[in-house]
């Protein structure tokens, strides 16, 4: 009796999923479904060309900058910021 009780629920719960997944298709082919905004301020600027010039240190950057390592790496790709390497 309880696996089929599971079998249901796990029915179900996939049921949603799919409808979820539709629903959100949908909202972004109409263009209200955006996603979470981006962090990007000028801060953040200031900081990253910072790090990228060799003015700061990365932990420094990314503590100023008021977002996490990685967010901080993806938004440095999206602008197109990247550290410069000094040669000898």
């Amino acid at each position: 009796m309880m696996t089929v009780f599971a079998a249901m629920s796990e029915l179900e719960r996939e049921s949603i999923l799919e409808r979820q997944r539709e629903g959100i298709e949908i909202a972004k082919s109409q263009g209200k479904y955006k996603g979470r905004p981006t962090r990007i301020t000028d801060k953040f600027i200031y900081c990253a060309k910072a790090w990228s010039e060799g003015k700061i240190q990365l932990k420094e950057a990314i503590a100023e900058s008021g977002v996490s390592e990685p967010t901080f790496f993806r938004q440095c790709k999206k602008l197109g910021i990247k550290k410069i390497e000094k040669y000898k």
